[in-house]
């Protein structure tokens, strides 16, 4: 408390006599991800200094590398200046001013948003997509939270699909509260993946989804592919078979029918010379 203090009143005193143009700190990227880790870096190239100390609002959070509250911020340093991490930035985060000081100079601003420069990431745990895959294609996907609105879209076999859209939201704070995106898609498709894609500004959003079509009737799409034309054509072929099976049949019946009397034809001599054996004994 009184490190913050006395930092406080050097901040104030830096403030009125350093030159504020050496020493100041920027978004390091944008969009500002609410729900995500934002970095803040301080330049102090110009004065060539690494060691800095941050604070917000009147309370010191990081000083000379030392990081008062590790689980909320990260800081490093490099020849550009000192780089503040800011994880899981939320509202209390925002619109509240950041101090950045570094020998006798520093700088402070307010972290704003305006309808540009920000995002707000929906909570996935309470993201519901709900599919219909009979005679359309719809899904319906309802967030907790987000901003801007989603732009999202159906693919089909990584096809792009027309469809129809609405949007249902109303803005609170600073995010939409409980909105939802409705799509639908009036085409006679079967078959394949069917998959929904989520994009907010160019950041991909974890909602994608893939969904397997019912399969087409493979024995409907035989029939109705099937012409005149080649039914003409391969009917020569069906005699050729069939004249070729009638063929083998009449020839194997052939062979069993001969084979049959030849193994019979012995058996008929033998009664015979019994029969004369018989008779020239009874005589």
């Amino acid at each position: 408390m009184i490190l913050s203090v006395v930092l406080y009143i050097v901040a104030c005193i830096v403030r009125v006599f350093g030159n504020i143009n050496n020493v100041f700190w920027t978004v390091q990227r944008l969009p500002i991800i609410i729900g995500g880790n934002n970095t803040l870096l301080c330049d102090t190239a110009s004065i060539k200094e690494s060691k800095v100390t941050w604070m917000k609002k009147s309370d010191v959070i990081v000083h000379h590398g030392l990081v008062f509250y590790p689980l909320k911020y990260t800081e490093y340093s490099s020849i550009k200046g000192s780089f503040l991490n800011i994880m899981n930035t939320g509202v209390d985060d925002i619109n509240v001013s950041y101090t950045c000081i570094s020998d006798v100079f520093s700088f402070d601003a307010i972290l704003k948003l305006n309808e540009s420069n920000y995002i707000v990431l929906p909570n996935q745990k309470r993201t519901n997509i709900t599919w219909s895959l009979k005679e359309t294609i719809g899904v319906n996907v309802s967030f907790q939270h987000v901003y801007p609105m989603p732009k999202c879209e159906l693919f089909h076999n990584e096809i792009l699909l027309s469809t129809t859209n609405s949007t249902d939201s109303h803005m609170k704070d600073i995010f939409y509260k409980d909105a939802s995106i409705s799509l639908i898609n009036n085409s006679n498709i079967c078959g394949g993946n069917i998959k929904l894609r989520c994009t907010l500004l160019t950041l991909n959003m974890h909602v994608d989804r893939t969904n397997v079509l019912p399969a087409c009737n493979e024995k409907y799409f035989e029939i109705t592919t099937t012409s005149n034309t080649d039914s003409e054509r391969l009917f020569p072929l069906y005699i050729a078979v069939s004249g070729f099976v009638t063929t083998c049949i009449v020839v194997a019946i052939c062979l069993i029918r001969g084979t049959r009397k030849a193994l019979l034809e012995p058996d008929h001599d033998e009664n015979n010379q019994l029969q004369v054996l018989v008779n020239s004994s009874l005589l």
